[in-house]
């Protein structure tokens, strides 16, 4: 029986080793390849995709960024079991709707991308954002807020988190509710596939390299 491997981008999509992508650098080894050092018994393999170098894990199932740190889940599956519809069909991977958080419009979760969902300004959710954006920016007014709903982003940020307890064998984490500003033709890139960390420079990355959500 013939396996794949895959990766999970930062937007929630599945890119198998090796394969050509129009976001992503290919690979240096192949599922193929994968295959034959994971049969052969092997724990790490390292390789590289454009000017990046990674190891992968077999035990922990992770890759890994040897210069940035950063942590992508992998997995290996029978070949005619596809992953390019982008979703995750490993065991218990799948979140149902009631796993969201519990103000998200659930006549809004796309299977692909996002959605932008207005808040009433006499919600408590506005409320609570206003509160914490005059905490720092006391003369400014708001004029809109929207809830970004990307329920990939979304499982992506809690396989991060359930990472970071099993790394620092931890019951909980730390979250942190930030603001970043940005210039409006950046929105729509980061609602889609979230930050990236690597060009946001040194204040951008103060509290950490995890997937974030955000309320614009």
């Amino acid at each position: 029986m013939e396996y794949a491997w895959y990766w999970l981008d930062e937007s929630g999509k599945w890119i198998e080793y090796g394969e050509e992508h129009p976001r992503h650098c290919s690979a240096s080894v192949t599922s193929a390849d994968l295959e034959k050092e994971f049969l052969s018994g092997e724990k790490d393999v390292f390789f590289t995709a454009g000017s990046q170098q990674y190891m992968l894990n077999f035990e922990d199932m992770v890759q890994t960024n040897l210069v940035f740190e950063t942590r992508r889940k992998v997995v290996r599956r029978r070949k005619n079991d596809s992953c390019h519809d982008g979703r995750d069909r490993s065991q218990n991977s799948t979140l149902s709707c009631s796993a969201y958080p519990p103000e998200w419009n659930k006549s809004a979760l796309p299977d692909v991308g996002y959605k932008l969902v207005s808040l009433s300004d006499d919600s408590h959710e506005y409320g609570k954002i206003k509160r914490l954006f005059e905490k720092t920016m006391k003369n400014c007014y708001i004029h809109k807020l929207q809830r970004i709903q990307n329920p990939a982003l979304w499982q992506v940020f809690q396989w991060q988190k359930e990472q970071m307890k099993k790394l620092n064998k931890l019951k909980w984490v730390e979250e942190r509710l930030l603001f970043h500003g940005t210039n409006p033709s950046h929105i729509p890139a980061i609602c889609e596939q979230n930050f990236d960390w690597r060009i946001c420079g040194t204040h951008g990355t103060m509290y950490g390299k995890v997937v974030a959500t955000a309320c614009l």
